[in-house]
């Protein structure tokens, strides 16, 4: 679709983080029981991770083959955009957000991981600013060297964590026609894998043109 989108401007207002196992794995999710409080360098750092990635103008809309209150993604993130508390919906929405991709976890591929919601503002969609939920994912763990500093010599150690120039899996919501199914942007790294991020968690389609 020939939409224009800008997310230079966008600001990273809140999140909620938390760690999502494999169902069949026996891996239990862990819900955090608050917002994630962050400074300016890692509100910085987060935007770039979160935000960099969405590139491609081909945008999404929740669907549902009989009812779009039956998207249970549609209906929390709904939930948050519509509560004047845009804080405390957004960590209770994002817990029922982490239950349902929990109970996605059904393909031997799928790994476990981190769910990330958060709430942007700031946001450009056809020269309007709206609001923008995002929902992430990160899968992948690197291998990364620390460095650090000792009186008589320079010591290297290996450091687990993720990379923040490579996003998993992301969408980004904006706060637009949400009677239709919102305006999306959809990113997924793992695509050909499995399709449970597109179509068992999200539940979303692309608009034709």
């Amino acid at each position: 679709m020939s939409k224009k989108f800008d997310l230079s401007q966008a600001s990273l207002s809140a999140l909620a983080v938390h760690k999502t196992g494999h169902r069949l794995r026996g891996e239990d999710l862990v819900a955090s029981l608050e917002l994630l409080e962050f400074d300016d360098q890692l509100k910085g750092a987060l935007e770039d991770y979160f935000l960099k990635p969405f590139k491609s103008e081909y945008f999404w809309h929740f669907t549902h083959n009989t009812d779009l209150a039956l998207n249970e993604a549609h209906v929390y993130v709904s939930n948050i955009f519509l509560s004047p508390l845009k804080r405390p919906a957004l960590l209770e929405q994002s817990v029922n957000l982490l239950k349902h991709l929990h109970a996605q976890s059904l393909h031997p591929q799928i790994k476990s991981g981190e769910l990330y919601v958060a709430f942007f503002t700031g946001c450009s969609l056809e020269d309007s600013t709206v609001d923008a939920i995002g929902l992430f994912k990160s899968e992948h763990k690197d291998l990364f060297l620390r460095v650090g500093d000792g009186e008589e010599q320079v010591s290297l150690e290996t450091e687990e964590g993720i990379n923040l120039k490579k996003l998993d899996k992301g969408a980004l919501v904006f706060n637009t026609l949400g009677d239709e199914g919102y305006t999306l942007l959809m990113v997924d790294r793992d695509s050909e894998e499995t399709a449970y991020w597109r179509d068992d968690f999200l539940g979303i389609k692309r608009i034709q043109d």
